[in-house]
Order: structure tokens, then C-alpha cells, then sequence
């Protein structure tokens, strides 16, 4: 059986390959591609995308313009039980150094929010 991806990307050189990676493995059946602002603004997202599924023949996947994981987050809320239709979630972003960005970004994982308390109190 077929793995079946919809993959987020924010496409640059790094997308671009995981692209053609997917494309190319006979295991994987792409059910969608989403687009969004992050490693380039969108319309360079869009067309980077496009310029990949052109050169390996595959006009045909569809492609949603959104937000970094603000298109899933509005998914999960709209569809509540998409998570347990899920086999596995692979994200590929973040930046724990900052770089590339106007001011520091902190990033917890799940499990540390739930080892550590975090006081929302500004005293």
C-alpha cells in the first residue's frame, strides 16, 4: 500500500528536494501540496513549487496558499479528529537560533511543556 502525503513546504532548495524525492518514490502517492510564507515570501513559494512539479512532469498535485502551521492548527479545529486520522506528522521548521529573523524566537516541544510550568504572570 501506498503512503499518502500532503506536503507543507515554504519552498527553497531544501523543499525543492524533498519534492522530487516524493515524486520519484513509487511508495508514496502525493495527495496535495501546501504552500506558505517562510523560507521566501509566497509568491516565490508558489512559483518555486510549480517550477519543481513542472520539471518533473506533475502539474497535477494542488496547491493551497497558507501560513507557517497556522494551516494545520485551523485544520485541527475544523476537523477535530483529524489527528487520530493521521498515521504521522513530520514538520520541518523552526529556528531555535534566530537566524534569518528580526527578533529571538523560543520554540518548547510538547513534552517539555508538560515536564515545566510556564508562569503567564508578569509581576
Amino acid at each position: 500500500m501506498k503512503k499518502k502525503l500532503i506536503i507543507d513546504v515554504d519552498t527553497g532548495v531544501d523543499d525543492a528536494m524533498a519534492i522530487m524525492v516524493a515524486l520519484a518514490n513509487p511508495d508514496v502517492e502525493i495527495l496535495g501540496i501546501t504552500c506558505c510564507h517562510g523560507n521566501t515570501p509566497l509568491e516565490n513559494v508558489l512559483k518555486n513549487t510549480l517550477r519543481v512539479l513542472k520539471i518533473c512532469n506533475r502539474l497535477d498535485v494542488i496547491l493551497v496558499a497558507t501560513a507557517p502551521l497556522t494551516n494545520l492548527a485551523v485544520t485541527v479545529q475544523l476537523d477535530p479528529s483529524l489527528p487520530k486520522k493521521l498515521k504521522a506528522l513530520y514538520i520541518m521548521g523552526g529556528n531555535t537560533e534566530s537566524r534569518g529573523n528580526t527578533c529571538p524566537i523560543y520554540i518548547s516541544t510538547w513534552e517539555f511543556t508538560c515536564r515545566n510550568s510556564l508562569s503567564w504572570c508578569t509581576e
